[in-house]
């Protein structure tokens, strides 16, 4: 069942005007992005509502047993991991609380509690929070609502939020839920897609980061900050670069727009159940488009520091406190 969004969540405002409509590669549906006229936010409505949105995230959106990807890129994946870990255990004298909203295959929440940290996790898929859970022993809730959870006040040192918000039908609620769970002294790390950055502007609806309808909300500096800003949230430090997401996000959106099947080099990277899609590819050698990949790496470097140094990066990568 799809639903309309009739007043934004950050202003109140239920004027909305049309930006483009883009398609959901998994189904084949098109979705609209409708941006409000009173803050700038920009929404997919209509949008599938609570009950039908699980349908839209295939098992292979995922992975399997833990993987997302092959062998070889999920040791760099670790290894931003690793460094997102660095960054956290840096800003404390001592390991405390954590908490990651969207916890995903859980390799951030294991290599915290390596390193002596409480760990919890939320995570919308069943199967991934039991496989967290299996393969690291950590604590993770299967909700997609933060106020299940039914934290105490001021409960957690730090929480995590990458490339999680996106998702969420009703953000404002999870970043006042947020704020009420996080200690005073706390420390909120926030990421999400820049929908008001370069790499959004000149690629559209063949943005690698678009994923209609999975992605609910897009956001742009301006809207982000309102947010946190309405949640009682302090930003302390920001950036709009993040390597990981943004050089394979300009490989993959370029790609796009030179007419090769929909995101086939990230589903070429990816596990084997993903890589069938592509058993047959029209004529373009895997070899080939490995080759491209290549080479567009090596410009989506440069582009994605000097687009951050503008400001206009491919993703927007929050520090906050409670205000």
């Amino acid at each position: 069942m799809m639903v309309s969004v009739d007043t934004c969540c950050i202003c109140g405002d239920s004027d909305f005007t049309k930006v483009y409509d883009a398609e959901d590669h998994y189904s084949g549906e098109r979705f609209s992005l409708q941006k409000c006229v009173g803050c700038g936010h920009v929404v997919t409505s209509p949008r599938p509502n609570g009950e039908s949105l699980g349908s839209y995230y295939p098992e292979s959106y995922y992975g399997s047993e833990g993987k997302r990807f092959n062998t070889s890129l999920e040791k760099v994946v670790q290894y931003f991991r690793t460094r997102i870990a660095d960054a956290v255990t840096s800003h404390f004298d001592m390991a405390g609380r954590v908490l990651e909203v969207g916890s995903g295959r859980g390799t951030l929440l294991a290599e915290l509690a390596r390193r002596g940290w409480e760990a919890f996790g939320t995570e919308y898929s069943a199967s991934m929070a039991e496989t967290t859970v299996n393969n690291f022993g950590v604590t993770v809730y299967n909700t997609p609502n933060l106020a299940d959870c039914q934290f105490p006040d001021e409960h957690f040192d730090v929480i995590i939020c990458y490339h999680v918000l996106e998702h969420m039908p009703e953000h404002q609620e999870t970043l006042r839920e947020m704020r009420r769970i996080s200690k005073q002294n706390g420390l909120l790390l926030l990421a999400v897609p820049n929908f008001g950055g370069a790499m959004s502007t000149w690629s559209k609806e063949q943005w690698f980061a678009i994923d209609v309808p999975r992605h609910l909300g897009h956001f742009s500096p301006a809207t982000l900050k309102r947010s946190l800003d309405e949640s009682n949230f302090s930003i302390i430090k920001e950036r709009t670069l993040s390597i990981e997401q943004d050089v394979f996000g300009f490989v993959q959106s370029v790609m796009n727009l030179m007419g090769l099947p929909y995101n086939m080099f990230y589903d070429l990277i990816r596990a084997p159940e993903a890589r069938m899609r592509y058993k047959e590819t029209g004529g373009i050698t895997r070899a080939s488009v490995f080759a491209l990949g290549a080479v567009l790496t090596l410009a989506g470097l440069p582009y994605s520091i000097i687009t951050a140094m503008m400001g206009r990066g491919g993703t927007l990568e929050y520090w906050a406190k409670p205000a």
